[in-house]
């Protein structure tokens, strides 16, 4: 029998009770709501495929590498429906990740499947960092009568700014952890980035369950 850890349990349990939310409340949900939606269903098919292969072939980083970049650009599809007046912003970052892959794809060709992508996951955290910053900046400059806790956006901003940083200290070192760290420290890296995934995808059911106020208002 394939041992299924009880922390899985509780994140897999987490994105499912997140879908079902935002599957509800659809027809109400913003369009960046919808996005995150789709983040989210996005996600628990790809951590059940790489929990999977990590069982039966100890390696799942076959999905993982290309997830961090459609991650992103799912992420960056989302601000960019609110962040209007920077949209050509959104899709320069989204071609620096892209440009990057590429770039990373062929100069460490030989150990894609060995390594985890820490560049590629580096990038993407620090501007998913700037991103978040400058909707913050734009939801504090917006003249509205209307509470924070309003915007789902808000929410989910949370949880990616808090994911992010920590995910520059952490998953950027994975592989000297792997390397010069290990088994202790491997779990407790894991341990940190399934916390992490916890309080994410919870403000993930906030953001659903808010009022889905926008800027467009």
């Amino acid at each position: 029998m394939i041992e299924y850890p009880w922390y899985f349990t509780v994140y897999h349990s987490i994105l499912i009770l997140g879908i079902i939310t935002g599957a509800i409340r659809f027809r109400i949900l913003s369009r960046a709501s919808r996005y995150a939606l789709l983040l989210i269903i996005v996600t628990l098919i790809v951590e059940l495929m790489a929990w999977f292969l990590a069982r039966l072939i100890h390696n799942n980083l076959i999905v993982y590498r290309p997830f961090a970049v459609i991650q992103f650009i799912l992420i960056a599809i989302m601000y960019r429906q609110e962040l209007v007046l920077h949209k050509y912003l959104i899709f320069i970052f989204i071609s620096i990740v892209l440009v990057a892959t590429l770039i990373d794809t062929v100069v460490n060709f030989s150990v894609l499947l060995k390594q985890y992508p820490t560049t590629i996951k580096s990038i993407c955290s620090l501007l998913i960092i700037v991103i978040v910053l400058l909707y913050l900046k734009n939801l504090l400059n917006t003249q509205t009568a209307y509470s924070f806790v309003d915007y789902p956006l808000f929410w989910i901003s949370m949880g990616w700014l808090l994911f992010s940083i920590i995910t520059l200290f952490n998953l950027s070192a994975y592989n000297f952890i792997a390397t010069y760290g290990g088994k202790t420290y491997l779990l407790l890296f894991e341990r940190i980035r399934i916390t992490t995934n916890w309080i994410l995808y919870s403000l993930f059911i906030v953001a659903f369950l808010s009022k889905q106020r926008t800027f467009r208002e």
